[in-house]
């Protein structure tokens, strides 16, 4: 009868340090943002040659336009200095007029203000009534006059002041501040999508699928480091997907609305715990260990056969 030998074998990895998991973590994360701004360019790209999104920037621009504060340059939407200053024949005196016209519009004949009419006037009058050394109020006409001793250039310096701070009163018009709010909040989805999508890609798929031995990242397989776990057998795709969901809710998506607190947590465990196990690697009871030289290995019965075969 052949006899079988008991030879005792042991498997040793060395741990991956702590410097090379910080940088490669930093690596990762440049990947990150570079796929993110890949999948938001084309998402961005997408959504605004789309005819939804066209007709809703229309709906704005005519909004805009209606209001005599903006004007049409070509295909721009210029706010009118802009469109003034654009044009050098333009002296001060013109653009004055021009702009004090479409001040008394906006806040006067358009009514922004659906309820009491006379706010507009009051607003613009306080305006004027707010900077005494432009304007002077005349008791007879009851009217705000141009300081004569003014210069040109702090009148105008006044209007432009007057039409940065008259932008916030377009949101009192209904159909712009709805479809504004339609337009923000499609690319608040457009990056949070290519962030998660991104995120998704490079800490789950690529692990799991396309370098499941160590489940490694891309900065990982630079480093030549992966995920193991006490048995110093690779993980399960179910074992590593608990990891990863505790990575991602807790110390990503948590950390958001906790001031980065389990993020800094989970780093101090990594670099002051005796075996250097992050939250995720705690509590999952898996080792980030190094494979240079060295093959990571499936399960227990691929060990046992890789040793007997040599």
């Amino acid at each position: 009868m052949e006899q079988v030998s008991n030879k005792k074998v042991e498997l040793h990895y060395d741990e991956a340090k702590v410097s090379k998991r910080i940088i490669s973590s930093i690596l990762d994360l440049i990947f990150l943002l570079l796929l993110s701004l890949i999948l938001y360019s084309s998402y961005f790209l997408i959504l605004h040659n789309s005819s939804y999104y066209k007709n809703e920037l229309n709906t704005i621009n005519n909004v805009l336009l209606e209001s005599k504060l903006y004007v049409k340059d070509g295909d721009k939407i210029l706010r009118i200095d802009e469109y003034l200053d654009s044009n050098k024949d333009y002296t001060y005196e013109y653009k004055i007029n021009e702009i004090d016209n479409r001040l008394n519009y906006f806040y006067i004949d358009l009514n922004i203000y659906s309820k009491n009419s006379n706010i507009g006037k009051e607003t613009l009058e306080k305006y004027k009534h707010d900077n005494p050394e432009i304007f002077i109020y005349d008791e007879e006409s009851k009217e705000y006059e141009i300081n004569t001793n003014a210069s040109y250039s702090s009148i105008y310096s006044f209007y432009v002041k007057v039409l940065d701070e008259s932008s916030g009163y377009f949101l009192n018009n209904e159909t712009y501040r709805l479809t504004s709010s339609n337009l923000t909040n499609l690319e608040i989805v457009g990056i949070v999508s290519s962030y998660i999508i991104s995120y998704l890609i490079l800490y789950l798929i690529v692990p799991i699928f396309i370098f499941p031995r160590g489940n490694l990242t891309l900065a990982k397989l630079i480093f030549k480091y992966g995920s193991l776990g006490v048995n110093g057998m690779c993980l399960s795709k179910r074992r590593y997907l608990v990891k990863f969901l505790i990575s991602f809710f807790i110390e990503n998506l948590l950390s958001l609305v906790t001031f980065f607190i389990p993020l800094i947590v989970s780093f101090g465990m990594m670099v002051l715990s005796k075996t250097h196990q992050n939250f995720n690697e705690y509590i999952t009871n898996t080792y980030s260990l190094s494979y240079e030289n060295k093959k990571f290995y499936k399960d227990y019965n691929e060990f046992i056969y890789e040793i007997y075969k040599n």
